[in-house]
């Protein structure tokens, strides 16, 4: 779960940049600064996994299904995040 706050966090963020550089005429590359803030998430989210599993199951291995839950839901909401920003972005 907190990486997907943290993934939403972010995107909410680079929206608001996006935004702000849109109203000073400056050049802003959405994709470029994604693809240096959102896949360490998705590194938080499999270690997180792990944590989980140690402390549900007593053994890192029972985390390689939370990771596993966890990493397929971060993916998943980072294939659908450019539509997130353009609800974000409504208005501007």
């Amino acid at each position: 779960m907190g990486g997907l706050i943290t993934l939403f966090t972010a995107s909410v963020f680079l929206a608001y940049v996006q935004n702000l550089a849109g109203l000073a005429k400056f050049a802003f590359n959405y994709a470029s600064f994604a693809k240096l803030f959102l896949p360490p998430i998705v590194l938080n989210t499999v270690l997180a996994g792990l944590v989980a599993g140690k402390t549900s199951g007593e053994k890192v291995s029972a985390g390689f299904l939370h990771s596993a839950v966890l990493a397929i839901l971060t993916l998943v909401v980072l294939a659908l995040q450019p539509f997130f920003v353009k609800m974000l972005m409504i208005g501007v």
